[in-house]
């Protein structure tokens, strides 16, 4: 095998994509990839394992409805489990939600039936053409023989592990009766790297990594793997892009000749932000991710309903992106023109 080389540095020249165990390919993926100098391993291994823990995109129920409950302190005649319980099943739905909504509902109607208990679960929620449900056996609640429930579940779409409390606005204007719920977004279950040694032709202090990812269904392993890579190349960017910090003598004409960054295009559909975020950016006019890094962050504070708290998720999700509030775009406003 011949090595790739940057400068003085071995660069990965074999990837091997393996299942695990007998678990299904889609949810649970082995990446091994070799060689890397002496320490490069630690260092990549380290750096994906938390952008893919930390950073990527996913759906959950927050909010729910059950027909006759205001408080979830409370019982539902013949329903065997209290409400905290279905609430804490309910956060176990592992779902997905598609299309360019912020936001679903699923709803679930549910009887008992003639001596004998009904176990309902996950696959009795309604057909909602924009939500994919990972496991559907799932047990929402089990019902007795007068038992019966009607609830209603909003899924939303976020990233990383949000309580309730920190809802900001929206927990606060709540009405009795809607059950907020922490929304844990991520889609990951489990990552882990490891590195053994590895030896190419002459050279025996090479690194091998072995990256393990499982997911709950509702989004491949592999697609998380790339989604983190990217994540980190966008980050770093910033120290390799030519001309990315613009000396004195650039002009305007110079600025805008430069190629437009393809997320400026992206709908702000693509940031995931809470429903009250979006809303407040869209009642501005602002569609895509160029609109939005155009503002100057004292015009987006006049923004009705977008509060400080909305306006630092914003932050959050554009720098994922390697983007932030207050760029100078004015290629990006060229092209749109």
């Amino acid at each position: 095998m011949s090595l790739q080389q940057v400068g003085t540095l071995l660069t990965p020249a074999t990837m091997v994509v393996e299942s695990i165990d007998d678990m299904d390919p889609k949810r649970a993926l082995k990446v091994i990839l070799e060689p890397f100098e002496r320490g490069m391993g630690h260092t990549v291994g380290n750096a994906l394992r938390r952008i893919i823990l930390g950073f990527m995109p996913g759906s959950a129920i927050t909010e729910v409805k059950i027909d006759g409950v205001e408080q979830p302190y409370s019982n539902i005649e013949g329903v065997y489990e209290d409400v905290v319980d279905i609430l804490l099943n309910l956060k176990g739905v592992n779902v997905r939600l598609n299309g360019t909504q912020p936001t679903a509902v699923l709803r679930l109607n549910a009887k008992g039936a003639s001596k004998k208990e009904v176990k309902v679960t996950a696959k009795d929620f309604q057909d909602n053409a924009n939500v994919e449900i990972a496991n559907p056996d799932h047990v929402v609640c089990t019902l007795g023989e007068k038992g019966e429930i009607y609830l209603e579940a909003t899924v939303t779409k976020g990233r990383g592990y949000v309580p309730a409390s920190d809802k900001g606005d929206d927990f606060e204007t709540v009405t009795t009766g809607h059950l907020m719920l922490d929304a844990s977004y991520s889609p990951v279950q489990r990552v882990v790297y490891q590195v053994e040694s590895t030896r190419v032709e002459q050279r025996t202090d090479l690194d091998k990594l072995i990256l393990e990812v499982e997911t709950n269904g509702t989004i491949d392993a592999q697609e998380i793997i790339t989604r983190a890579a990217s994540i980190l190349q966008q980050q770093l960017s910033a120290f390799v892009d030519e001309g990315l910090l613009p000396t004195a003598a650039t002009t305007v004409a110079d600025t805008a000749s430069e190629e437009v960054p393809r997320e400026f295009f992206f709908s702000i559909e693509d940031l995931t932000l809470s429903v009250r975020a979006m809303n407040a950016l869209r009642s501005e006019g602002i569609e895509t991710i160029g609109d939005l890094v155009s503002k100057q962050e004292t015009d987006l504070m006049k923004t009705p309903n977008l509060g400080r708290k909305s306006l630092q998720e914003i932050k959050d999700a554009l720098l994922v992106m390697g983007l932030h509030i207050g760029m100078e775009v004015p290629s990006y406003m060229a092209k749109q023109n």
